[in-house]
């Protein structure tokens, strides 16, 4: 198979990763918006403005964007979380104020309502194929956040009940992140924070208990 050659300056690889990013962004605009259930490839393609047919070159479906898509919210979500976490490796801070540190993050990054609505709304029943990386996503999600508490001296939840205490983590944080959501972020960021922080403590204080 021939070289591809390099364009203006840029390889094709790079030309690649363009537009790419370009349909990400549209996908995100468009799946966070009017929803994925009635994007198509033409208005996506419009919204990135790529061709049709660089949609082609990258992805099969848009199902395949979706999901990219929701990876990319996702690493931003897990990025916000860990690097907020981190600034607070060397601190005495008690694990609610960590609870309270890595939430907000989290939510921060939720507050832009396409990114919402996407992690949350869009890539639900989707199909098989979704409803599994998102059950995993979700279930890796959960263990982050329980690691993270038990790093600060609660007891490692290591029992056959650790992903059932991961799972009832993760799961009431982003039903009330949904309910925040579909009520317009009514919530002031800081009330949402403070609750699921003092959840988050005591679910992970439960798994300790229960190791």
């Amino acid at each position: 198979m021939a070289a591809r050659r390099a364009y203006a300056g840029r390889t094709a690889e790079e030309r690649d990763e363009q537009r790419r990013r370009q349909l990400l962004d549209a996908g995100l605009d468009v799946f966070g918006t009017t929803g994925f259930r009635t994007a198509t490839v033409r208005g996506l393609c419009r919204e990135a403005r790529v061709a049709d047919r660089s949609f082609y070159e990258l992805y099969s479906t848009t199902e395949e964007l979706l999901l990219d898509v929701y990876r990319d919210c996702v690493s931003r979500m897990m990025t916000a979380v860990t690097e907020a976490i981190a600034e607070s490796e060397n601190s005495d801070d008690d694990i609610e104020p960590l609870a309270r540190r890595g939430l907000d993050a989290f939510f921060e990054v939720l507050s832009d309502r396409r990114v919402a609505r996407v992690v949350w709304l869009e890539v639900l029943g989707v199909s098989d194929a979704v409803d599994a990386e998102y059950v995993t996503t979700m279930d890796e999600f959960g263990v982050l956040l329980l690691t993270q508490m038990q790093a600060r001296n609660l007891r490692a939840a290591a029992s056959p009940k650790a992903s059932m205490f991961a799972t009832a983590a993760v799961g009431g944080i982003r039903h009330t992140g949904t309910k925040w959501l579909l009520e317009g972020f009514v919530t002031e960021r800081a009330d949402l924070v403070d609750a699921c922080a003092l959840f988050l403590v005591a679910v992970a204080a439960a798994a300790g208990e229960g190791s």
